[in-house]
């Protein structure tokens, strides 16, 4: 696709990505995007590495557009919510990083809504997995996520940040044994799908503060070769040093 292709040449450069939005101003329509680390070709055969997921969530258009209008690469992390302690981490690791730009195809995502979401949990998840899900999607919109983490007894997000090993942790398999109870269909979106307690469900990010921010795509993970018009973009910027080179030019 000849847009992605510009604003892969153009990716590594202020001016260029400036020269490139000024000329081209719609560029970026019909396009989605999702940074991935890895510390090896195989974590890049996805759009997560984590290939046990079955989606992967991705920022659209208007949030593409806002990456390619920021000065550095760094920049365009801190955009995305990365933490400057994380990315010192993945830098130290020898992590790379890396800009996934495609066009989202009929089954392959979804505006994520709750309606995209569910949509998505049709077109993708195994069948007995969706018909266990499907049936609690208007109870599931209707209730307060507070109210079913008390019938859970734990929060989603202490659960979340315990992994796999708690018991509590709905993966695909426990999903599948699980007795289907509304509490334990929200935890399966939440740990596998991705639905925090930020999720609105309008097709729109939102920070811890609630403001509202770019359109979010919810995207099966497939390998990348399947996906309509894919280009991994090198994000070179993102480096060891990035931060304190950052840090030296602020203070100038």
């Amino acid at each position: 696709m000849e847009a992605i292709k510009k604003i892969q040449a153009a990716f590594d450069d202020y001016d260029a990505r400036c020269a490139l939005l000024q000329e081209f101003p719609n560029i970026c329509e019909g396009l989605c995007a999702r940074v991935t680390r890895g510390g090896c070709e195989a974590d890049f055969e996805k759009l997560t590495r984590l290939h046990w997921k079955p989606f992967a969530w991705t920022i659209g258009p208007d949030g593409l557009k806002e990456l390619l209008e920021c000065r550095t690469q760094l920049h365009m992390a801190y955009l995305l919510g990365f933490q400057e302690q994380w990315l010192q981490e993945q830098f130290d690791r020898q992590r790379e990083f890396r800009l996934a730009v495609f066009t989202v195809g009929a089954t392959s995502g979804r505006q994520a809504t709750w309606d995209g979401v569910f949509e998505m949990c049709r077109l993708n998840l195994p069948e007995p997995l969706a018909a266990k899900l499907l049936p609690h999607k208007e109870d599931i919109i209707n209730t307060p996520i507070t109210e079913l983490e008390e019938q859970q007894g734990q929060k989603y997000l202490d659960v979340n940040l315990r992994g796999e090993e708690d018991p509590l942790f709905y993966n695909l398999i426990r999903w599948e044994e699980a007795e289907g109870k509304l509490w334990q269909a929200r935890g399966f979106l939440y740990h596998t799908v991705g639905l925090n307690d930020l999720f609105a469900g309008d097709g729109y990010t939102k920070d811890a503060e609630g403001k509202k921010g770019t359109t979010e795509f919810l995207v099966a993970n497939k390998r990348v070769e399947e996906l309509d018009n894919f280009h991994w973009i090198q994000m070179k910027g993102l480096v060891n040093g990035a931060i304190e080179a950052h840090k030296s030019t602020t203070t100038q």
